[in-house]
């Protein structure tokens, strides 16, 4: 995991750069793709390396292999995400 700063000399990440298992290169999670608290955790030092995120593809971008991600809140994940999948019995 690798973090860029908002701009020169900055302290709060803007960005995250996450490994993902099979893709050789890291997917990027915005600040603006992030829940709340996960932006929080990440200003305050509580992301830590190794940590799992749940997170889902946003966009992708073949030309220049280059994919984005959004954090997956627990509301979301409660009502069963974007796709809305039914629950099982």
């Amino acid at each position: 995991m690798a973090l860029i700063p908002l701009a020169t000399g900055g302290v709060t990440p803007a960005r995250v750069l996450l490994r993902v298992p099979g893709r050789q290169r890291p997917v990027f999670l915005d600040c603006s793709a992030m829940s709340g608290q996960l932006r929080h955790d990440l200003n305050h030092g509580g992301i830590e390396l190794g940590e799992i995120l749940d997170l889902e593809v946003s966009s992708i971008d073949l030309r220049h292999d280059k994919v984005c991600v959004r954090d997956v809140e627990a509301e979301d994940e409660a009502e069963g995400g974007s796709e809305n999948l039914p629950q099982a019995a």
